[in-house]
């Protein structure tokens, strides 16, 4: 029993879902400088560059595997092979060299251009029901000031126009709470599993450690 369906793993999920959703930025920004550093390579820059945010990447992908395992009991090994030591220009050269033939470095890659989106839907969910939820169930007061207003307003497939249609809301709102409470753990698992299928291994993977921060080249 790894305790994701328990009731505090439920009132946790939308925080823990949350948490991951921050994540998206970084991902982001490191896709982005990733690629560029991929791109001046030739050009001799990159060889200083594109190590470090391999490493951040990976200490972030890291960070990703450990959430899967604590919040979802899923468990995804670490891919990366082992990298040589970087000393003078021809090492920096083998260094570059080795992380470019790594697959799991395009797979990081690829997962953080995927992830903000996909990972992000899939994390914000329980939290959305919930919000959702709770906007049903208060429908009945908020109803009048945003009709005083000369506002009108769905919610869901609810058109809002008077009083009974804001009562309307209600159940599917409490519908929304239940939904999002019970399906919180079962949402993190499938992000789990989405974060599996890019960032583990795809075969046995090579027993590696993977730097905890960039060596500097000797």
């Amino acid at each position: 029993m790894d305790g994701t369906g328990t009731p505090g793993a439920r009132v946790a999920a939308p925080l823990r879902g949350l948490a991951m959703v921050s994540q998206a930025v970084p991902q982001v920004a490191l896709f982005t400088v990733t690629a560029t550093a991929i791109g001046v390579v030739p050009t001799g820059v990159g060889l200083l560059v594109l190590p470090p945010v391999v490493y951040a990447t990976r200490l972030l992908a890291r960070q990703a595997r450990g959430q899967a395992a604590r919040w979802s009991g899923v468990e995804i090994e670490q891919p990366y092979r082992a990298v040589p030591p970087a000393r003078g220009i021809a090492g920096l050269w083998r260094r570059n060299a080795a992380l470019l033939a790594d697959p799991a470095t395009w797979r990081d890659l690829l997962w953080t251009l995927l992830n903000p989106v996909v990972g992000t839907l899939l994390a914000i969910l329980p939290l959305a029901l919930l919000v959702f939820g709770v906007e049903g169930l208060v429908m009945p007061f908020i109803r009048e000031p945003i009709d005083d207003a000369g506002g009108s307003l769905w919610y869901g497939f609810i058109h809002v126009r008077d009083a009974t249609d804001a009562l309307y809301a209600v159940p599917l709102g409490a519908a929304a709470l239940v939904v999002g409470f019970l399906s919180g753990p079962a949402l993190l698992r499938a992000h789990a599993r989405w974060t599996r299928s890019l960032l583990g291994p795809v075969s046995a993977p090579e027993r590696s450690v993977m730097p905890v921060a960039y060596p500097a080249a000797a």
